[in-house]
């Protein structure tokens, strides 16, 4: 039998066991192995040397806090509208989602970006100093290329722990 964490902190392995009138010791309880392979992104995320797993998703999360509703969100989506560009629903991280929602933040944020890069720009221009601030601010951090490749490598790579997670989750 494979539980998740929580199962074994409410001891159901025992309960189940005393439900089907058999002894723990006659199973083998153990950790899901597509759980504990994406448990393993958030122990790296904590890692003091890979402080770029931690800030990425937080500077995404950040510039979606300025378009994720309201008249920025209408007018990001123009901008896609604007270059010709599909868009693609903002994606916030959240760090108890396992890797297919994690690479969904990324992948849509690549697919947004030429609108992005278009709208912060607009604001750049012609906002007022509070939201040229903040325009100038992500603009920066989105034409650093080190970002980019960072957001594109964390999608490749999360694609790939979403098939090992899937594959040890078969039967």
């Amino acid at each position: 039998m494979a539980f998740d964490g929580q199962y074994f902190n409410l001891d159901v392995p025992r309960f189940l066991c005393d439900m089907i009138g058999t002894s723990v010791e006659w199973t083998m309880p153990g950790w899901d192995g597509g759980h504990r392979t994406e448990l393993v992104l958030a122990d790296v995320r904590k890692d003091e040397v890979l402080t770029w797993y931690k800030e990425t998703p937080e500077t995404i999360n950040e510039i979606h806090s300025k378009v994720g509703y309201g008249k920025n969100y209408e007018a990001l989506r123009a901008s896609a509208a604007k270059v010709g560009q599909t868009f693609y629903n903002l994606q916030t991280f959240c760090d108890t989602r396992f890797a297919q929602a994690e690479r969904k933040v990324y992948k849509n944020f690549i697919l947004n970006y030429l609108a992005s890069v278009t709208h912060f720009q607009e604001i750049a221009q012609n906002g007022k100093d509070e939201q040229r601030a903040y325009a100038g601010k992500f603009l920066s951090e989105m034409y650093k290329l080190v970002f980019v490749v960072t957001v594109l490598g964390l999608a490749d790579l999360l694609a790939k722990v979403k098939e090992v997670s899937l594959f040890q989750q078969t039967v």
